[in-house]
């Protein structure tokens, strides 16, 4: 009996002295984390120590400095006000809080500079307070907004990720970049509203050197190489962007978009099936993946890839004329039309998806309906060559020969058909009928 009171004991005492270690070894770790300027792991440590203890002087001073770190001036000063309470004969205690009262005054100062439109009286005096408290995220962000007023983006950028670094919970400090970045992209697509290219570009540029994983700036920059002639430009951009942000589904469908441009199937192949891999639902990666399967001639895919967008989306007007197109290869020619009525139902100007269905018309000899439907295609586009040889084709088949002769001849305004159409034209002369 008596040796169990003398192991109770023991055990009472070390558990004891386990105790008061831990309240000293975790300050020794919060303060570890202030040194790195992980705010929010010291914070949760030194609340947890004053829950136990709410007369460790030490940890409540320690916690003052967390809510500097994250900005929260006023709630620092409360906090150190504690602590001083606690321990009244700490003179430290006592000279920082002097501190911290001149630094509220310099930021009143600043803000009542920076209200007045005084920037760089502003950023003198909150680059003041940083040499005396350099890890308040506060003031970090107010010289990125001043930087931002003086289109200084780098300097801005900068002061946010500090802001931001010190405290991540805080939404204005992370949204502070984004907003950063929405300026200048703003900036860029208003240039482009006026013509202006280099501007834009300039700008778009401006946003990936900010933010690499900005990926709607490398579809604009792809876009405007795409605009001077410069398709192996523009897919370079992409490549960028996809290597910048490569779990982004935007980044990989414009690359692999690109790519489909390019004639370079089995490249956008790769990316957009990384697209939908990211994104099950990007019913228009599905849509775009059918037509690359279709380039390739993998007509199985092709049909999964459309009959998914589809089912995901099925008021997409490109996703049904991509379809139609299919139809027509696999020479479904009704079908291939009621996919195709459904594309220019939706989108009512798209000459692409009439001139289809004219072609469809004219296998079917249906050439009336060819007619009808290769007009609205000119309509909308009175340089497509392909929808003038359908009309011809039509006429021809029609035996009007006059029409189908000046049908013809407007097909060959289109270099792409010009050699068709003229050896259409050249039965036509010699008394002979059209070849479909």
């Amino acid at each position: 009996m008596r040796l169990k009171i003398i192991v109770l004991l023991v055990s009472v005492l070390l558990s004891s002295y386990v105790f008061a270690q831990t309240d000293s070894d975790q300050i020794k770790v919060a303060k570890l984390h202030l040194e790195k300027e992980q705010a929010t792991e010291a914070q949760s440590i030194l609340n947890e120590i004053i829950k136990s203890d709410p007369a460790n002087a030490e940890a409540v001073y320690l916690l003052h400095n967390v809510e500097l770190m994250l900005g929260n001036i006023n709630e620092a000063q409360k906090v150190l006000n504690k602590a001083i309470d606690i321990d009244k004969k700490n003179m430290d205690y006592r000279e920082r809080n002097d501190k911290i009262r001149d630094l509220v005054n310099l930021l009143k100062d600043g803000q009542r500079e920076f209200d007045g439109s005084s920037f760089d009286d502003a950023k003198r005096i909150y680059n003041q307070a940083l040499t005396e408290f350099p890890n308040i995220s506060e003031v970090n962000y107010r010289l990125g907004i001043i930087a931002l007023y003086q289109d200084d983006y780098k300097s801005s950028a900068d002061y946010f990720d500090k802001a931001t670094a010190l405290a991540p919970n805080v939404e204005k400090y992370s949204k502070a970049k984004n907003n950063l970045v929405g300026k200048y992209y703003k900036n860029g697509v208003d240039a482009l509203k006026l013509g202006d290219s280099q501007n834009a570009k300039k700008n778009f540029t401006i946003c990936t050197s900010i933010d690499a994983k900005f990926v709607p700036a490398y579809l604009q920059l792809g876009i405007l190489q795409v605009k001077s002639g410069d398709l192996d430009g523009a897919i370079n951009y992409l490549k960028i962007g996809v290597k910048e942000a490569p779990d982004n589904e935007l980044a990989q469908y414009n690359l692999g978009n690109f790519y489909k441009k390019a004639r370079q199937y089995d490249n956008a192949k790769v990316h957009l099936e990384k697209a939908v891999k990211l994104n099950p639902n990007y019913d228009k990666a599905y849509s775009t993946l059918g037509s690359v399967y279709l380039g390739l001639k993998n007509y199985d895919k092709a049909i999964s890839s459309f009959e998914k967008a589809l089912k995901l989306n099925d008021k997409s007007a490109a996703t049904w004329d991509g379809y139609g197109a299919l139809l027509m290869q696999q020479k479904k020619y009704t079908k291939a039309i009621d996919a195709l009525t459904k594309a220019v139902e939706l989108s009512p100007k798209n000459y692409n998806a009439f001139y289809r269905i004219a072609s469809c018309n004219n296998k079917l000899a249906k050439y009336n309906e060819a007619i009808v439907a290769a007009k609205q295609s000119t309509r909308y586009q009175p340089r497509f060559g392909a929808a003038w040889y359908e009309m011809g084709i039509a006429y021809g088949m029609l035996n009007k020969k006059t029409d189908a002769i000046s049908a013809f001849n407007r097909a060959r305004g289109d270099r792409r058909w010009k050699k068709s159409a003229d050896y259409q034209i050249g039965l036509l002369r010699d008394g002979k009928p059209v070849q479909p």
